[in-house]
């Protein structure tokens, strides 16, 4: 999805990681990627608002959740 996402022009990426956030950080780790940041999210069982609300200091257009 990342790799489509770039092909179409996107440019920033901020994910947000909560359960198994370790296994998502280890695979990002030392590869070449678009992702600028992974943010996390402890209250990852909630509804994904809590996720977006997260990232909030860095979404300033539309954005993909």
């Amino acid at each position: 999805m990342i790799r489509r996402a770039s092909q179409a022009g996107i440019e920033k990426f901020v994910i947000v990681v909560g359960y198994r956030s370790d296994l998502i950080r280890n695979w990002f780790d030392g590869r070449s990627s678009s992702v600028r940041e992974l943010r996390g999210n402890s209250e990852y069982h909630k509804s994904n608002g809590i996720s977006a609300l997260q990232a909030k200091d860095k979404i300033h257009e539309n954005f993909l959740l």
